[in-house]
């Protein structure tokens, strides 16, 4: 379903209260004594001809500005299916129900999910049928598709960024990281390299464990490969290591309180083939990050003797 029918659908009801400014009908009060034939059918003529008119000026530029079409007839029939004759006001409310229903199943489709309608509507139909309100089952359903979907959408999440990691970009981000980190191993006495895959270089050994969940006061700079930097943080700003990628959580707990040192993290350990597009980090970009533990806010890493 096109988004562009709701505005459509608006455009429609702004003509509605352009032509609608009295405060009252005059053929309900007067009995259509004051109100012609010939007045009533040039009313609906001119109402008729501006709302198709705007419709036909908003599929232009929708047209114009997306490449995108909408079936006009098609849009013809929906509007002639429900204006053809006098509807309730529960029938209409109905069809506004089903509008955002509409909308979620395009999303679920969206995500591969099949779109029976049968069952959906047999399911439904169930429910708001039933003699009284069972909350405790609504609640429970919605939980359950809640879960469902969020399953679904982290598989889907999972496919695309397998295929991410295997484009040309992310192969070269991920084999040059690896080369710098070599180099930086083999060019510097001292440096060592994780189990995981972090090559540590540490400048200041601090003292005592950290917590994940420790208010920390830190100097750090995260740098692309080529050595620029796109964040760094200073003591103004408190920082709890378990808000952070794993890579970096390993390299701090590494450093302790007082420590300072220069980290190659892996890009699985960073951003993976995500990458953080807002940051220009690309996809499986390692990262190089200066980190010095300047202190601790709160009492939660055990200090060394």
């Amino acid at each position: 379903m096109k988004k562009t029918i709701v505005t459509l659908m608006l455009v429609a009801a702004g003509a509605t209260a352009a032509v609608s400014c009295g405060s009252g009908s005059a053929s309900d009060k007067h009995n259509d004594s004051v109100v012609s034939n010939e007045t009533n059918d040039s009313i609906m003529i001119y109402y008729g001809r501006t709302i198709g008119g705007n419709i036909l000026s908003n599929l232009d530029t929708y047209a114009r500005e997306t490449g995108d079409t909408l079936d006009k007839e098609e849009y013809l029939a929906g509007l002639q299916y429900l204006l053809s004759e006098e509807r309730s006001n529960d029938f209409l409310s109905g069809v506004a129900g089903a509008m955002r229903i509409l909308g979620d199943m395009e999303e679920y489709g969206k995500m591969g999910i099949s779109l029976d309608r049968k069952k959906m509507l047999e399911a439904l139909r169930a429910s708001l049928l039933a003699d009284s309100v069972d909350v405790a089952r609504i609640q429970a359903d919605g939980e359950a598709l809640g879960a469902l979907v969020q399953s679904v959408a982290d598989k889907a999440e999972q496919r695309r960024l397998d295929v991410v990691r295997k484009s040309p970009e992310a192969i070269k981000n991920d084999r040059t990281g690896a080369a710098a980190a070599a180099a930086a191993l083999k060019n510097n006495a001292g440096a060592v390299k994780t189990d995981n895959g972090i090559v540590a270089i540490i400048e200041t050994k601090g003292k005592g464990d950290i917590s994940e969940h420790a208010h920390l006061r830190l100097n750090m700079k995260s740098r692309h490969i080529n050595g620029d930097v796109w964040q760094s943080t200073d003591t103004e700003q408190v920082i709890v290591p378990h808000g952070l990628a794993k890579g970096y959580i390993e390299a701090i707990k590494m450093l302790g309180i007082g420590g300072k040192g220069r980290f190659y993290i892996p890009a699985d350990l960073a951003y993976g083939p995500a990458g953080l597009a807002q940051a220009g980090v690309g996809p499986m970009e390692w990262m190089i990050v200066d980190i010095e533990v300047v202190r601790e806010d709160a009492p939660t890493a055990t200090a060394g003797k």
